[in-house]
Formats: structure tokens, sequence, C-alpha cells
């Protein structure tokens, strides 16, 4: 392995940590109880379904994420690149 293939892939697997950390974060501190300085401004039931709704949406996001993270670090480290790279050479009309 090269420097450069490191450095990418540090890069790219040290945003993803960096992402599910905070998206951890996020949920950790959703409450389904209305803060009492909302409570004359807001309805409670709509309150507690929109933290529903970020919690199931962080799930999935963070589902998505590692889903990619994994095909992207995968093709890279298979050499999909170089393949894509050969094949765009030999159609290209440019050598």
């Amino acid at each position: 392995m090269n420097i450069y293939l490191l450095f990418i892939l540090t890069i790219i697997i040290g945003e993803y940590l960096l992402n599910v950390f905070v998206e951890s974060l996020n949920v950790r501190s959703a409450s389904p109880r209305l803060p009492e300085e909302f409570s004359g401004f807001y309805d409670s039931e709509k309150y507690r379904r929109s933290q529903e709704y970020l919690t199931v949406n962080t799930h999935f996001s963070l589902f998505k994420s590692t889903f990619f993270t994994i095909v992207t670090v995968s093709f890279i480290l298979a050499g999909g690149f170089n393949v894509f790279d050969t094949l765009a050479r030999a159609v290209s009309s440019n050598q």
C-alpha cells in the first residue's frame, strides 16, 4: 500500500466515524418530552412525532452511510478505479 492510498482510506473512514459519532450524539440528545420553554408554542404530540422521525431517519442514514463506505473502500482496495481507467483509455481515441 502506498501513502496516497492510506491517506485516502484514512479520510474516508475518518469521515464515516465522525459522522457516526455526531449522529449518535444527536439521537441520544433527542427527548420525546417537549421542553417547558416551548409548551405554549408547540404541540407536544407533534414534537414527539418529530423526535421519532429524527431517530428513524438517523438510523436509516447510518445504515446507508455504512453500506456506501464499505462499498467505496472495497471498490478502492479491489482496484476498481484501475479497471475503469483501463476501460476509459481503451474507448478513448486520444492516445
